[in-house]
C-alpha cells in the first residue's frame, strides 16, 4: 500500500479528496496469487474487483481464466456487470 500511494504521489496525485472523485491517478493491487485477507489498510483481493466492469474488463482480456483465490472465475462477474458503461480511451 505503501508503494502504491508514493507512486501516486510521484506521479501528481494529491493526498485527500472525495474517495470517488476525480483523479491524476490511481493505483490499486487487485489480486496478489491466493493471497486473500485484510493487511493493514490493504485488502486482497481488492474488495470491490467483481463489482466494477471498467476493472474486470481489462483484467479478463489479460488472462481469461484469472479467478479470485476462492476459485470464483472473475469471467463470470464481468458478464453480470455488462450492462456498466466503460469507453476504452484508445492507443495511449
Amino acid at each position: 500500500m505503501r508503494a502504491c500511494k508514493s507512486l501516486e504521489r510521484a506521479l501528481g496525485r494529491e493526498p485527500g479528496g472525495p474517495p470517488s472523485g476525480p483523479r491524476t491517478i490511481d493505483i490499486d493491487l487487485l489480486l496478489l496469487g491466493d493471497l486473500a485477507g485484510r493487511f493493514g489498510r490493504l485488502e486482497l483481493p481488492h474488495p470491490d474487483l467483481s463489482e466494477r466492469r471498467f476493472v474486470l474488463e481489462p483484467l479478463v482480456e489479460l488472462d481469461p481464466q484469472v479467478t479470485l483465490p476462492d476459485g470464483t472465475q472473475l469471467a463470470g462477474a464481468l458478464a453480470r456487470v455488462g450492462d456498466q458503461r466503460v469507453e476504452p480511451l484508445g492507443p495511449l
